[in-house]
């Protein structure tokens, strides 16, 4: 269903192209956006973290994500517009067991997770406008994208019920590689004008994306126990994320300034 919905978002600039659907004149041709867009953290499992089944594996998860991007687009004709985009994606998340009492004692399991990425992606709109201050268009674009390494800080505590005292504490690093992902996504969206300079608008873009991922994740492993044991080990996981093709979606805001730049 995602992909055909997919399909019919790209089959849908030529379509309006076609038609060629009457619109007014722009007296600015050149637009600079700023976008706040929806983060969209990798599916990634490492252990018990997976960033897609919280509400199954009965794990907390908290977002603090965060998506910023820029676009830049010239009309090179009244209906057609050339465009590139680049965006900033910071993940953060949070996974985390509250203390459950298991045999005498109470534990609790934490998982932090952190990456960059960044998205480069040029394109093509078609515009048409239903109203003088209302502009509409549908397009495509070919994102790429550039993951960085997925970091995890996992942290195992385990107190005395009653005193608090720690009878044991493990610190595991989890680091995933970087790498790559590019493939094809539609776009539709509008720009709703509010003076002569700046209109608002959203966007909505679903692509499809060939990622290559590969590689093992490193470990590294430290335990200490109120007895005095102390194990420190590095080591690799079987967790990677193999090249594979997904389905990904964007929503972005936009504000949006228009300079004029030639008749």
């Amino acid at each position: 269903m995602k992909k055909s919905l997919l399909l019919l978002c790209l089959f849908l600039p030529l379509v309006v192209f076609s038609q060629n659907s009457a619109s007014f004149a722009p007296s600015k041709r050149l637009g600079v956006s700023l976008q706040l867009n929806s983060p969209n953290p990798d599916d990634i499992g490492v252990g018990w973290f997976d960033i897609d089944t919280e509400s199954v594996d009965n794990h907390n998860l908290r977002h603090k994500s965060f998506s910023l991007g820029a676009v830049l687009q010239y009309r090179v004709r009244e209906e057609t517009a050339l465009r590139v985009r680049v965006a900033r994606t910071g993940i953060w998340v949070k996974e985390y067991q509250p203390s459950l009492e298991t045999g005498g004692y109470l534990a609790s399991n934490t998982v932090y997770g952190r990456q960059v990425k960044w998205q480069v992606a040029p394109g093509i709109a078609w515009e048409f406008s239903p109203t003088e201050r209302l502009r509409c268009y549908v397009g495509f674009e070919l994102p790429f994208n550039f993951h960085g390494k997925y970091k995890f800080d996992q942290t195992q505590l385990s107190v005395t019920p009653t005193a608090g005292d720690t009878l044991s504490y493990e610190s595991s690093k989890y680091t995933i590689p970087k790498g790559h992902s590019l493939g094809v996504a539609a776009i539709a969206g509008f720009n709703y004008f509010l003076g002569e300079g700046f209109s608002l608008g959203a966007e909505f873009s679903p692509a499809l994306l060939y990622a290559d991922l590969a590689g093992e994740a490193t470990v590294e492993n430290r335990r200490y126990v109120a007895s005095g044991y102390y194990l420190s080990y590095s080591d690799t996981t079987t967790d990677a994320n193999k090249g594979y093709t997904f389905y990904e979606q964007r929503f972005s805001m936009n504000l949006t300034y228009w300079l004029q730049l030639g008749k």
